[in-house]
Parts: structure tokens; C-alpha cells; sequence
């Protein structure tokens, strides 16, 4: 795990909430480690993006190396799944497009997630409307032309939504990201997972093993999914990953060729999600603000959680619906907190 324990904290200037997470002490004492997250960290902290949340400050204090992330309210989608069962596509394809969204403009700038999963996806309100999402996770996140090997021989990610490759060990590029779109979109429109077991390492077998069950025979009676965004989504599971979409933002060309572009739209708010479950914080794991040098290795774990898109140019559909699409944020240099601010987290 590469963070022991997440936190909510007070920032004083300007006022805020913001999360801090601690880097796990097995990671915190590898020089070779702490080197590797800072430039990770220094990276991430320049990815500017409506749906990711915001990476504000990273350091060290009192020996424990930590990041300071923008604080987000809302809904995780896996909750969310949860209570609502399979999607209709008008449903799903809202909240498909913005995670394709983030996730191809971390790709664009050669970045793999390699935890997507809908714990890692927040669905808040936004302008008065409902399922606007935020990324949150991407402790796992790696350069594809990064310079380290720390964790190279180490399998990382999430066992549901492993890509093959990543499984057997070998080379992998933004590809596996696919993969875990392919699994995340079968679920949001099946209801269930395509490979399901008693055991991790079953559930690996069988990506690596055997074919997806056809997405069409697990659909609730009476959905009409689209034939075209069915193809695109068990493309996306190929076993060989010369099979799949290149990255996310080829994804979306596609998306955008096999649903009307009336889907493309988010639902009013209404005052909460459409599941009923109140907008609260939903963040697993976090402890009450505290001072920043009072966190120390004792502090209970963190339970395991993680070019331009092609939207951003779509044309905005009629109605009165707010349409999905939002110009997207230059990039633009991290905003650091200024260091005396630490003390106060």
C-alpha cells in the first residue's frame, strides 16, 4: 500500500478542507522511494483537469513525506452501483465521458492511472446538476517513460480490473488503463463484474485466461444499448492489448460515434443523487484534523481503495439539460501551499 493513512485537514490560508495522505513508512524509509514520489508528486501536482481532483502541495515533515489534495464531497460511484443496479445509457454515458475525460488527459501527457475503479470515481454536484465526477485516486499512478524501477516487479492495481499483461508481468502501457475502462463500463451497464470468483487469484486467471461473457446477455431486460458502444466495450477487454483502443481519448472518438450525442448530458441535481443517499464526504479511511507532525506510524491504516479529448470539441446538444462537455483548464503550474502552512494541516 503505497499510503498508510488519509486525513482531513484545515487549511487556514486561504480557508479550506483538504486531504492529506501519508506515504506508507515501508515506502518512507527507501531513499530510492521518497525520490520516486517526489517526482511523481511534482508531476502530478501540474495535471489541471475539472474531473481529477486537485494534487495542491507535497513535502516532508517531521520524517513523514505526505501530499495535500483538494477535498471533495459527493457520492462514490461504487456506492452509487450499489444502490442502483445496471444503467440505462443514457445514465452511464454521462459518467463515462467525463472519466474518459480525465483519464485522457493524464494519458495526453503519458501518464497511467492503473487503479481505475469506481472507488476511485466521486460523483458530486455541479452548477445544479447531479453525477459531475471527480477522479480520486492516483497513488498508483506512473509516467510510461518514467526512470525508475521501484516498482517494477511489483503487481499493482486493483484484481477486478487488471489488464492481462499487467497480471503475467509484463511490459504495459496506457493500454492497461483501457483495459480497467472496458471493466468499469461492463459493470456500470451489466450490474455485475465480467469475471467473478472466490479468490483474487481465480478472478486473475480468468483475465488472463478467458473471454469476457458476451455483455449483451447480462443487460436488464428492455435496455437498448447502443450494438456500437456494446463492440467498443469488449474491444476494450481484448486480450491482447494490440486489440484495444490505443488510450482513452480513441475511446472517446468512438463513444462519440456510437450514441447519440443526446446522452452526452448530466441529470439536475434535484437536491441529491438519484440513489436518495445524502452528498457527504465519502472519503474511506480519514481521521479528524490534527496537526501534521502529531502522524505518526501508529495511526491506523487507510482500508485498500486509487492531446485535447475529443468531447471537449463536441457541439453542445439542445435542450435544457446542461451539457456534459466543459472547455478544458490550460496547463498551468501547481499552486503550493506555502510551507508554514504545514504545521497548521
Amino acid at each position: 500500500m503505497l499510503f498508510r493513512s488519509v486525513y482531513l485537514a484545515d487549511q487556514r490560508t486561504p480557508p479550506a478542507k483538504v486531504v492529506v495522505k501519508v506515504l506508507a513508512p515501508d515506502w518512507a524509509d527507501d531513499p530510492e522511494a521518497v525520490a520516486r514520489f517526489e517526482r511523481e508528486a511534482e508531476r502530478l501536482s501540474e495535471i489541471s483537469h475539472s474531473n481529477i481532483v486537485e494534487l495542491f502541495d507535497y513535502g516532508h515533515e517531521a520524517g513523514i513525506s505526505f501530499i495535500v489534495m483538494e477535498f471533495v464531497d459527493g457520492l462514490l460511484l461504487s456506492d452509487y452501483l450499489d444502490g442502483a443496479g445496471p444503467l440505462a445509457p443514457d445514465q452511464a454515458v454521462p459518467i463515462m465521458a467525463q472519466v474518459l475525460k480525465g483519464t485522457g488527459y493524464a494519458h495526453s501527457r503519458e501518464l497511467m492511472l492503473r487503479d481505475i475503479k469506481p472507488e476511485n470515481v466521486m460523483l458530486c454536484e455541479h452548477k445544479g446538476r447531479a453525477h459531475f465526477v471527480k477522479m480520486l485516486d492516483f497513488g498508483l499512478a506512473k509516467l510510461v517513460q518514467d526512470q525508475g524501477n521501484i516498482t517494477k516487479q511489483n503487481v499493482m492495481g486493483t484484481a477486478n480490473y487488471m489488464a492481462p499483461e499487467a497480471i503475467k508481468g509484463g511490459d504495459i502501457d496506457l493500454r492497461v488503463d483501457v483495459y480497467a475502462l472496458g471493466v468499469l463500463f461492463y459493470r456500470m451497464l451489466a450490474g455485475k463484474l465480467p469475471f467473478t470468483a472466490e479468490s483474487d487469484t481465480a478472478i486473475l486467471y480468468k483475465h488472463v485466461n478467458e473471454p469476457p461473457p458476451p455483455l449483451s446477455e447480462h443487460l436488464p431486460e428492455g435496455a437498448e444499448v447502443p450494438d456500437g458502444l456494446l463492440e467498443l466495450i469488449h474491444d476494450c477487454l481484448a486480450k491482447n492489448r494490440d486489440d484495444r483502443p490505443n488510450d482513452a481519448n480513441a475511446i472517446v472518438e468512438r463513444l462519440i460515434d456510437c450514441v447519440p450525442l443526446s446522452m452526452f448530458r448530466l441529470p439536475r441535481a434535484d437536491g441529491g443523487p438519484s440513489t436518495g443517499q445524502s452528498i457527504t464526504g465519502r472519503i474511506t479511511g480519514i481521521h479528524e484534523p490534527q496537526a501534521l507532525s502529531d502522524l505518526t506510524a501508529s495511526t491506523p491504516p487507510l482500508p485498500p481503495t486509487g492531446s485535447r479529448s475529443p468531447l471537449a470539441d463536441a457541439p453542445p446538444p439542445s435542450g435544457s439539460h446542461l451539457p456534459l462537455v466543459e472547455p478544458a483548464p490550460k496547463d498551468r503550474k501547481s499552486t503550493r501551499l506555502n510551507s508554514s502552512h504545514h504545521a497548521h494541516l
